[in-house]
């Protein structure tokens, strides 16, 4: 390793100027062949490495061109259409201007007596992006603001709307801010994020529950990462993620310093920052309350009782049938052989269902503490209720209860 300051230093795609403390990007390009085809273009724009993000707006516009070349279905060694031809041969004679861009490698002031991180994002139809900044307060009040870093996707191919791109930018700078504030290990005295995005900004304070799933999962996410309140409205023309979702050619990146210090409000105090206020109305993305619905299924020509010839079999169907419904109803559950306990249970319960059939009125007057009307067979036996059975006290052969209904009636 060389310990000569002035000696410009390449570590991890990157070269490093020790005596001016700065970045430095080299491009070395071949020379274009006469037939372009799609794996020179991406030999030659995978030459760009960017792992800060601090290209960003000249990166994203070689991922929308990426893209748009994937859209064509055209082979790895196919000649690209002309009109691709011209825009990625006015690109790559641009990429050289990427030599002369230095960036300054310590991001905070000496004697620092305040950190806030500023977050930006923002989305077009083309691409999305997340952009941090660290704006830096000396002992003597004056804001220094530096470029953290950057990040960018291009837009899907389903195209999905633009609040919800809008949402997608969000979602992508809470998980930067989040990886960054990591790495940087420092005492960060404020954090602000910014949107431009009403919409975004209104999903991102509701309840992730109220929301529908695509907006649902994305706010939740957010939500967990960074606090609601930390996120304000900036204008469009203040918002530097701007240059991210639309990208730029090297040479307007060259003569752009927006980019590397952020909106001239960030170098202002707290009342000069945009106080929009936001209001949603109807929206959307906004889960419909459930409609609940109750309905009772009845079915008069259906009955268990009849459905079984054999008494046994009943017994062990609706046995199985209240375990069931007992297993439903708790945690712990039964399992195995039917035990004794519940062919009991189940045989009581046929008898009530036979009983509430043919002594209906006598069960309801007994239940309700009356006595059985005058005209009930039942009158001279003396019946009563024992835990939901009808029993009597009398002697059966003498009574004008039918010989099919006698065997009904349980005896004290």
């Amino acid at each position: 390793m060389s310990l000569d300051p002035s000696e410009t230093i390449k570590t991890l795609g990157l070269f490093w100027n020790p005596r001016k403390d700065s970045i430095l990007y080299t491009v070395n390009l071949t020379e274009p062949s006469n037939r372009v085809s799609k794996r020179s273009i991406f030999s030659q724009i995978a030459k760009l490495f960017d792992p800060l993000g601090l290209l960003g707006p000249v990166i994203v516009t070689a991922k929308i061109f990426i893209q748009s070349l994937w859209k064509t279905q055209l082979s790895w060694d196919d000649e690209v259409p002309p009109n691709l031809h011209k825009t990625s041969l006015e690109y790559r004679n641009q990429l050289p201007l990427l030599n002369h861009i230095q960036l300054n490698r310590c991001i905070s002031v000496k004697n620092c007596v305040e950190l806030q991180i500023h977050g930006f994002g923002d989305a077009s139809e083309k691409a999305y992006g997340a952009c941090l900044y660290l704006r830096s307060t000396d002992n003597q009040g004056k804001y220094h603001v530096s470029l953290i870093c950057s990040k960018s996707r291009v837009a899907p191919m389903k195209q999905i709307t633009i609040p919800k791109l809008e949402l997608c930018a969000a979602f992508l700078l809470a998980n930067l801010f989040t990886s960054t504030c990591k790495s940087l290990k420092l005492k960060v005295n404020k954090i602000q994020l910014w949107s431009d995005s009403t919409i975004a900004l209104h999903w991102i304070n509701s309840p992730s529950y109220t929301l529908n799933t695509f907006v649902a999962n994305r706010v939740s996410e957010i939500q967990t990462f960074t606090d609601p309140h930390d996120w304000r409205h900036a204008p469009t023309h203040e918002n530097p993620a701007d240059l991210i979702s639309r990208g730029q050619s090297p040479h307007e990146f060259l003569v752009n310093k927006f980019w590397q210090h952020g909106p001239q409000w960030l170098c202002q105090d707290y009342d000069t920052w945009p106080q929009v206020q936001f209001h949603q109305g109807d929206d959307p993305e906004k889960r419909k309350d459930p409609k609940i619905i109750s309905c009772k299924i009845t079915s008069s020509d259906w009955n268990i009782l009849e459905k079984y010839s054999s008494i046994r079999t009943l017994n062990r169907v609706l046995a199985y049938c209240l375990r069931f419904i007992r297993n439903a109803k708790n945690k712990d559950k039964i399992s195995g052989p039917l035990s004794e306990a519940e062919l009991d249970a189940s045989h009581l319960s046929i008898l009530k269902l036979t009983q509430s059939a043919a002594f209906s009125k006598e069960i309801r007057s007994l239940s309700q503490g009356k006595n059985i009307g005058s005209d009930s067979k039942l009158l001279s036996l003396n019946p009563f209720l024992d835990k939901g059975i009808l029993k009597v006290g009398g002697r059966l052969e003498n009574t004008k209860i039918p010989e099919n209904q006698k065997h009904l009636i349980l005896l004290r």
